[in-house]
């Protein structure tokens, strides 16, 4: 199954209880979100060589979860906070995740990494060329 999948089966009132469920401090840009939300509807997903995985880790402080792109034939996980939104879309669930996450767990977890560095492809790339200079 892919995100794109989950995406268009989910619904934002679902999402949005679940997302602000795990990350209550997001509520101020919850709109935003919901534009990024509908937006990814409309995208024509990309085939992508990494499969979208999600793992539970216990913090000493609290339990977070990872969201990574694992390449199937290296077995190496990638941050996927600067992959193009059309690539997450066409990206395969490690079915491990599928088993442990409810889908729409899965989306919101995905819409959080998505959008770390800002809530547009644009805003994103300007962060990824501002980190590219400093380390110039």
């Amino acid at each position: 199954m892919k995100l794109q999948e989950l995406l268009l089966s989910s619904n934002w009132a679902d999402v949005q209880k679940a997302f602000l469920g795990f990350y209550p401090d997001e509520e101020e840009d919850i709109k935003e979100l919901e534009k990024v939300y509908q937006n990814l509807n409309a995208l024509t997903p990309v085939e992508s060589d990494l499969t979208l995985t999600l793992s539970l880790f216990e913090d000493e402080d609290e339990p977070f979860v990872h969201v990574s792109g694992k390449n199937q034939e290296t077995d190496e996980d990638f941050s996927l906070g600067f992959v193009p939104w059309a690539e997450w879309l066409g990206m395969e669930i490690d079915e491990i995740s599928l088993t442990d996450f409810s889908q729409t767990d899965i989306v919101a977890h995905s819409l959080f990494e998505m959008t770390f560095f800002g809530f547009s492809e644009e805003e994103i790339q300007e962060t990824l060329t501002y980190l590219d200079e400093e380390e110039e």
